[in-house]
């Protein structure tokens, strides 16, 4: 395996599940997990001007672009919090969690002054910011050493190294986990923190806001027969399917790791979830008593059989929510509730209520991409198909 162990300027992080779908004519769905742990991949982009480093990537990539590459993730730095001696089968490090830090898996402890001295040792258990090793350090490492979660990857077979000028070079590597032995990790699905996905009906709530804009997909596949005179018609759908596009900015480790989770924890496109449109669906148009069952609206544009049965979000002024379901519809400009908000919304307060549509929906891909712009902030684009 060959070692890459200096730093990124900017690297992209994937987790990759794989899931099949069978859709029925109605859009009821089966869907079944190929995957049993998300695959990890990366996009590496480099700008180097030194001279060693641009001598290593070239012999590398003359020799050794088809064999395996260890690479350190970089936006999951962390640091030696004493010194870590020759011998030593633990580390005391300044942080460990929402880190692809794991039981099994590998790290890498590199030289401050030196790229090209480092040490990957393997993780048997984490505590707290104590990661024990499988082993024990063969060199000794000052307190502020950097250390990195290590995967052993495949890169692409095709590789370029762009030369800017005669001393500044880039490079931009994509590597994808490597799975060639038997692993020698357990995986246990992530567990959701229902404070940042709190549960409706049995289902989590997502309910990170996107950044604009949003995009809404509408898919209604049909076909049209008779060239040469009458046409008739056939619905490839028994009704339109809906989607959402939308990027998110998580500007914490925590929030970045807190989706990765819920990602995995859902496998992907498996697992189904609640996400309000955040639209301005149906807009109150009347206050509200904390009693009120039915609520005025402005015009609906939809059928009873059309909106009965489905489930709203209300975001009041102070920014604190409700969910409901939809249990009637009297007329064309307002809604019955299957139980009362519970606080009074004046008239004043209409105008700061959103009130959209809340869908039962799962993800429309099977990977999520992050996009770091520095260690701790990240951008990423996800699909939400609605079921």
């Amino acid at each position: 395996m060959l070692d890459l162990t200096f730093e990124m300027n900017t690297q992209n992080i994937s987790h990759t599940w794989m899931t099949t779908i069978q859709e029925n004519i109605i859009g009821i769905e089966k869907r079944s997990a190929i995957y049993t742990w998300p695959r990890v991949s990366f996009n590496n982009k480099l700008y180097f001007g030194d001279q060693d480093k641009k001598r290593f990537i070239r012999a590398n990539f003359l020799n050794n672009i088809n064999n395996t590459w260890g690479i350190p993730i970089v936006s999951d730095r962390t640091t030696l919090t004493s010194t870590a001696s020759a011998g030593q089968s633990s580390i005391t490090v300044d942080e460990a969690t929402n880190r692809h830090f794991y039981a099994g898996r590998d790290c890498v402890l590199i030289s401050l002054t030196d790229w090209e001295t480092y040490e990957v040792a393997t993780i048997s258990a984490i505590s707290g910011t104590t990661l024990t090793l499988s082993g024990t350090l063969d060199s000794t490492w000052p307190a502020g050493t950097n250390i990195y979660p290590f995967y052993e990857c495949r890169i692409e077979q095709e590789q370029t190294r762009d030369v800017q000028a005669s001393n500044v070079n880039s490079i931009n590597i994509s590597a994808r986990e490597s799975f060639e032995e038997h692993r020698t990790f357990s995986y246990t699905l992530p567990t959701i923190d229902t404070d940042v996905f709190p549960v409706y009906n049995s289902l989590n709530l997502f309910l990170y806001k996107p950044i604009d804009p949003i995009t809404e997909l509408y898919i209604h596949p049909f076909s049209i027969f008779g060239p040469y005179g009458i046409q008739s018609y056939y619905s490839s759908y028994g009704s339109t399917r809906a989607a959402f596009k939308r990027t998110f900015i998580c500007n914490t480790r925590k929030m970045i790791y807190d989706l990765f989770d819920f990602f995995d924890a859902k496998q992907g496109r498996l697992g189904s979830f609640y996400v309000p449109t955040f639209m301005g669906d149906i807009i109150i148009s009347a206050e509200v008593d904390s009693t009120d069952l039915t609520l005025t609206t402005r015009k609906l544009y939809m059928t009873a059989d059309e909106i009965v049965g489905q489930h709203i979000y209300i975001r009041l002024e102070d920014k604190s929510y409700v969910c409901r379901e939809i249990t009637a519809r009297p007329s064309t400009t307002s809604i019955t509730i299957d139980t009362p908000i519970g606080t009074d919304i004046p008239t004043a307060d209409l105008k700061n209520t959103l009130c959209c549509f809340l869908h039962e929906s799962r993800f429309g891909v099977d990977e999520i991409t992050y996009e770091y712009y520095v260690e701790n902030i990240a951008e990423t684009k996800l699909r939400f198909d609605i079921l």
